[in-house]
């Protein structure tokens, strides 16, 4: 499509032109990593349930499991696995194993750990698998679509308080 050419004024007077390229939508969103977008509005969504679809269904439509751990130029963080390991060990050396209530507590912990693991997985390789400018698209329509719901979420709660500002209403 032709480029637009706009005419705006500085304050002082001086006239600029900007160039903007009309956008062509269709060639935009065919572009988007589709799955990346759905995994990131779902994991950070608050709730953990809805968190754990979300890499479900990503490791459903994407299945890998070679997160590429190594010692030297590992592809994911050794944070992960360091900190489990420094879970299990202290699990150990302590004798933490005899209280059935540390362990339904660690074995919870490892589940979150391992969760982080997978998501992460799944966000380098949707970044390797894509060239740079889908990525940023879709990054970038997730915050839009961020910013729609989350000013959405405001404007109903201002309708339903009264108040604009919602940390001052007191109903």
């Amino acid at each position: 499509m032709a480029a637009i050419a706009d005419i705006y004024s500085c304050r002082n007077g001086f006239y600029f032109m900007m160039i903007r390229k009309a956008v062509n939508w269709s060639t935009y969103l065919k572009s988007v990593d589709w799955p990346l977008l759905v995994f990131l509005l779902l994991f950070f969504n608050v709730k953990l349930v809805v968190k754990l679809a979300a890499v479900l269904l990503i490791y459903a439509l994407r299945f890998n499991l070679k997160p590429g751990f190594a010692l030297r130029r590992s592809r994911l963080p050794l944070f992960y696995p360091a900190v489990i390991a420094i879970a299990l060990i202290n699990w150990l050396a302590y004798g933490l194993f005899k209280n059935s209530h540390y362990n339904i507590a660690l074995l919870t912990g490892i589940l979150f750990w391992v969760l982080c693991i997978l998501a992460c997985h799944q966000v380098k390789l949707s970044v390797e698998r894509n060239e740079p400018a889908a990525v940023h698209r879709t990054i970038f329509l997730f915050f839009i679509i961020n910013a729609a719901v989350s000013m959405l979420m405001y404007l109903l709660l201002v309708f339903k308080t009264g108040a604009i500002n919602l940390y001052l209403y007191q109903g």
